[in-house]
């Protein structure tokens, strides 16, 4: 008989404090997961908009360099926050199924509890693989704030790189009276939205 089986009808309360503070911890999470892609958003805007204004239209040839800059390195910016957004709604489906799963484990506590001398084992071996899977969860979930830390710095430090790129490029940082030459990366401004 596994452990979870010998445990009796006295940890439920200790189970449900526990739980408690396990969904303080999940809304906490996505708190975090929400700011995280907002702030990764702004500092990207920022530091396009930084570009924008350091480009200066001395000359076609110049702000045809640019353009092809702002191209090349836009798109992988642009991915990165399409990620963020995706790993967002990832977060959001994983916590909704540790949601189910919780549920599905007081079931078979409860199955457990009411099972017979013969039905003991199978009501073991139930609450044992819901817990296996709430503990997938919890590495799951884990793997995902981590992956969003990483593509947010990644995001944010290449466009601060293309930035420096635009500064060498143009020599000074005088704000361009002509349309902006990062027009279409910075209107991504609502990719981490939704």
């Amino acid at each position: 008989m596994s452990e979870l089986a010998e445990r009796g009808p006295e940890v439920d309360e200790a189970e449900l404090q526990e739980q408690a503070e396990k969904d303080a911890v999940s809304n906490k999470l996505s708190s975090v997961m929400d700011d995280l892609v907002q702030s990764a958003k702004r500092g990207v805007e920022s530091w396009l908009e930084a570009a924008d204004a350091a480009c200066l239209a001395s000359g076609r040839e110049q702000v045809e360099v640019l353009r092809a800059l702002a191209k090349s390195r836009g798109q992988a910016i642009s991915q990165d926050l399409e990620k963020l957004k995706s790993l967002r709604g990832a977060l959001g489906s994983l916590e909704a199924r540790r949601s189910s799963l919780k549920h599905l484990y007081k079931q078979s506590l409860s199955m457990r509890e009411g099972a017979s001398v013969f039905g003991v084992k199978d009501a073991a071996r139930d609450v044992d693989t819901v817990v296996v899977r709430l503990l997938e969860c919890e590495r799951r979930r884990s793997e995902i704030m981590g992956e969003a830390i990483r593509i947010a710095q990644r995001a944010e430090w290449s466009a601060k790189e293309l930035y420096g790129q635009v500064s060498a490029l143009t020599g000074n940082c005088r704000v361009r009276e002509t349309g902006p030459v990062f027009g279409g990366v910075t209107q991504m401004k609502e990719v981490g939205r939704g």
